[in-house]
């Protein structure tokens, strides 16, 4: 359709296509063949950074969709987006760590929980 053929053509030039081909291969190809891996899913830590990579690069491919339409850079709304993202971001893990710290992570009325423990009914 004539009316969608701008949209490809900014995102293929300009220095985009190599941004959209960093994101088929850092938000699609590399967390697809990592999670193949069994160890890496039994890994807190590997899947930590797995997870980190895909949230990064989602924001990036964000900003792809939208920047790639204007002519010129708009990189004062990058980083407003940025400040805004740091910003609920750290206001819910505030709420999270707040919450966090007001509840048991053990559920301490279990009868069961010696079971569940043995090293600690030692």
């Amino acid at each position: 359709m004539p009316e969608e053929i701008p949209w490809y053509i900014n995102r293929t030039r300009g220095g985009w296509q190599w941004i959209a081909l960093t994101l088929i291969l850092l938000q699609f190809a590399l967390p697809f063949l990592l999670l193949l891996s069994r160890e890496a899913k039994m890994n807190a830590r590997s899947l930590t950074w797995i997870a980190a990579l895909v949230l990064s690069m989602r924001f990036i491919d964000i900003v792809w969709w939208v920047e790639a339409a204007y002519a010129e850079p708009v990189s004062l709304y990058l980083v407003m987006d940025i400040a805004a993202l740091l910003a609920i971001g750290g206001i819910w893990m505030w709420f999270f760590a707040r919450r966090l710290q007001r509840s048991p992570l053990l559920p301490v009325a279990d009868p069961y929980l010696p079971e569940y423990l043995p090293e600690a009914a030692t």
